[in-house]
């Protein structure tokens, strides 16, 4: 931090600390990681606070996560990183994927990863519970992510963005490589060092915990049938969880 950041830090830390951290987010103010991010240069509570992270957001289990995120996100200064993600459905990276229908890909069922996805978070939508007609306790809501310091699979997490930070889908199988393509494309627009696949991923053995729209946490294993796993990602599809 430069002595004039930290002098910043000073005179605002006594105020910020009698605010909660959705306080000095300022959601109601602020269009955090806007396309133009403007907030960036204007807000200096609003960068402390993305650069703090919630003791409940690092996993204990991910010891390797780093405070700070490698890919900045076209910010200036090093916001938080998390090691949960909210699921997108089975759709994504790619802008368009084939819908699961009955456990068979129709190529008819073309649908946009980034704006109608499938499961439970994507751009510019707030779904209800009613809803969730599958089922709220076949439904995952958050999964477990890690290496979120590395600009592959960068997890800030107050940054909403799709197939990087908090939000992922199971279109990419479950702890697949960092980086490399599962045959469902790398997310769009971020290539070389800092192309990721979108997946969640743990350090568990053999598979990760995820938290279900009901409430409760389930533990799903890394050698689960594809199909299925995309399955439980997705709130309306009427599948038959096989598995």
């Amino acid at each position: 931090m430069t002595v004039a950041g930290a002098s910043l830090f000073v005179h605002i830390l006594p105020f910020i600390e009698q605010q909660s951290l959705f306080d000095q987010l300022a959601p109601d103010e602020v269009a955090l990681w806007a396309n133009n991010n403007t907030w960036a240069d204007s807000e200096p509570a609003v960068q402390i606070a993305v650069g703090t992270r919630p003791d409940a957001y690092a996993c204990p289990s991910n010891g390797e996560l780093q405070l700070v995120s490698e890919q900045l996100h076209g910010v200036s200064f090093s916001p938080a990183t998390g090691s949960y993600a909210g699921s997108m459905g089975s759709c994504g990276p790619s802008f368009t994927c084939n819908d699961i229908n009955d456990a068979q890909q129709d190529p008819a069922l073309r649908i946009n990863a980034k704006y109608s996805n499938n499961g439970m978070f994507f751009y510019s939508t707030q779904l209800r519970l009613s809803q969730v007609t599958d089922g709220t306790s076949n439904t995952i809501f958050v999964g477990e992510t890690i290496d979120g310091h590395f600009s592959k699979q960068s997890n800030i997490w107050t940054n909403g963005n799709r197939g990087q930070s908090s939000m992922r889908s199971s279109a990419t199988p479950l702890n697949f490589p960092m980086g490399l393509d599962s045959g469902t494309g790398l997310l769009i627009g971020m290539g070389g060092a800092e192309a990721s696949n979108g997946r969640f991923s743990s350090t568990h053995p053999g598979g990760a915990n995820f938290t279900y729209a009901d409430g409760h946490v389930g533990f799903i294993t890394e050698n689960i049938d594809h199909v299925t796993y995309q399955q439980a990602s997705t709130r309306d599809r009427g599948e038959v969880i096989s598995e």
